[in-house]
């Protein structure tokens, strides 16, 4: 009976409204900035409408976050495309490892955009070729070949540099 009752208190204080606003703003955001859209509905025939209202039942009908992370995660999945995901948070609670010493990209300190990046110039494989507007320059890789580095500070149509 005890056991039956926490189940049901645990139902019943799970909120599932936060995880249907979390889903509308995915939805907004895909709107407004996911590539393949267009070409879902297209070229894979994929009913949006009725995949959006299938995700919001399974949402409304969750019990944990744990359901509606999953209906979350499958609306994502319909997709099949390795360029949009969801990043989902990682905690030491979940998973039982310890993080590595950084992600890759923080070990060559690659930095956000707007910051100066990865220094190729300083490996020593490297031969810097010039520096304006684009520094640019050789990396010397093993096997006898060379690969040609160009940096871009900024890559976007409202930047210039």
């Amino acid at each position: 009976m005890i056991g039956t009752l926490s189940a049901l208190l645990v139902a019943a204080a799970f909120d599932q409204q936060p995880w249907l606003d979390d889903f509308r703003q995915l939805t907004a955001a895909m709107s407004a900035h996911y590539a393949n859209l267009d070409w879902a509905v297209e070229h894979r025939r994929m009913d949006l409408p009725k995949l959006r209202g299938s995700t919001e039942e399974r949402l409304r009908a969750a019990k944990s976050d744990q359901e509606a992370r999953a209906a979350l995660q499958r609306f994502v999945d319909v997709f099949a495309d390795g360029h949009l995901e969801i990043e989902w948070p990682k905690s030491a609670s979940t998973d039982g490892s310890a993080s590595p010493p950084g992600s890759l990209c923080a070990r060559l300190g690659y930095k956000r955009p707007l910051s100066p990046g990865i220094d190729f110039s300083q490996l020593p494989a490297y031969t810097s070729l010039g520096g304006d507007p684009f520094p640019h320059g050789l990396l010397h890789l093993k096997r006898a070949f060379d690969l040609g580095v160009l940096r871009i500070a900024v890559f976007s149509e409202h930047a210039s540099r």
